[in-house]
């Protein structure tokens, strides 16, 4: 018998919010509580709407601001892209969703906008969670850091 969807989220949240609001959130494992943080700094550098150019600034940025490696950096980089790819996706089929009803969004229309933006979201903590397994625990922490204001 599959689980449902729902089920499985509210499960994955749960895993995700509890360390959180305990205080005890492990130091390669993004919470849910920095969501917000992670996905606008990979926003920042992989916004689909900016030139190559203006990412590769704003990641020389964010690589002097966390003072990441050369090697840190290139998974910086990796992780970037893969969200790119991943946004692009995400916006493709939400255009279809959109195009389909010229005359408005039906409730499963809506539903299927808020799954995107789900997936979107557990897209930004699987690659967080790669990009501070990568980058190792001080500089993890140091990208973090601003989270705990």
């Amino acid at each position: 018998m599959a689980i449902p969807v729902v089920a499985r989220r509210l499960a994955a949240i749960g895993l995700l919010l509890v360390p959180a609001l305990f205080g005890q959130v492990q130091p390669g494992v993004a919470a849910r509580s920095e969501l917000k943080y992670f996905r606008n700094l990979l926003m920042g550098v992989a916004n689909l709407e900016d030139s190559r150019a203006d990412l590769d600034r704003r990641e020389k940025t964010v690589v002097a601001q966390f003072r990441l490696n050369e090697a840190q950096a290139k998974a910086l980089r990796a992780v970037a892209d893969e969200f790119r790819r991943g946004l692009v996706e995400i916006r493709n089929s939400a255009n279809s969703v959109k195009s389909a009803r010229p005359g408005g969004l039906t409730d499963a229309d809506r539903a299927r906008l808020r799954d995107l933006a789900t997936a979107r979201d557990e897209m930004v903590l699987r690659l967080v969670d790669r990009l501070f397994r990568e980058v190792g625990p001080e500089a993890a922490q140091r990208m973090r850091a601003p989270v705990s204001w």
